[in-house]
């Protein structure tokens, strides 16, 4: 997921829904439908593993 900035403090990015497809997994139960309930992301400054993560949601 791709973020751009907006402002200062403001960021958007876009998600797509339309690849979730209602398939048959085989596992007995028919087709499974899927809908996109939430979306979650971490946010760092950089690249760096001791930086502190955001989670966004």
């Amino acid at each position: 997921m791709a973020f751009s900035k907006v402002d200062e403090s403001t960021f958007v990015a876009t998600i797509y829904a339309d690849a979730m497809l209602d398939q048959d997994y085989r596992l007995g139960d028919g087709v499974c439908h899927r809908e996109l309930r939430s979306v979650n992301a971490w946010l760092t400054a950089t690249s760096a593993k001791t930086d502190t993560r955001y989670v966004v949601n």
